[in-house]
């Protein structure tokens, strides 16, 4: 087995030790910085209505947007989302 080091990769499959069990990385994975948006927006408290933006392409962030959504609809956090596909 050859050891492998990302330094972008923060897709929450590479924590699966089972199946990925020679990957590391620099970076959080997408949850922890989902946490951390959840826990910003509720610190502002901008209420219970957010809108999340992401663009599609070779700096591929929809799974940060994902994992955000998931967490925000698991506290109640309403969301309305938008994609660019430019």
């Amino acid at each position: 087995m050859i050891p492998q080091i990302s330094y972008a990769s923060t897709a929450p499959e590479l924590s699966d030790n089972s199946r990925y069990d020679f990957f590391s990385r620099v970076v959080p994975p997408d949850s922890y910085q989902a946490q951390a948006m959840l826990d910003i927006v509720t610190a502002m408290g901008v209420g219970n209505y957010v809108s999340t933006l992401a663009s599609e392409g070779e700096l591929r962030r929809e799974s940060g947007v994902e994992a955000f959504v998931q967490i925000s609809r698991e506290t109640g956090l309403a969301l309305s989302q938008v994609s660019n596909s430019s």
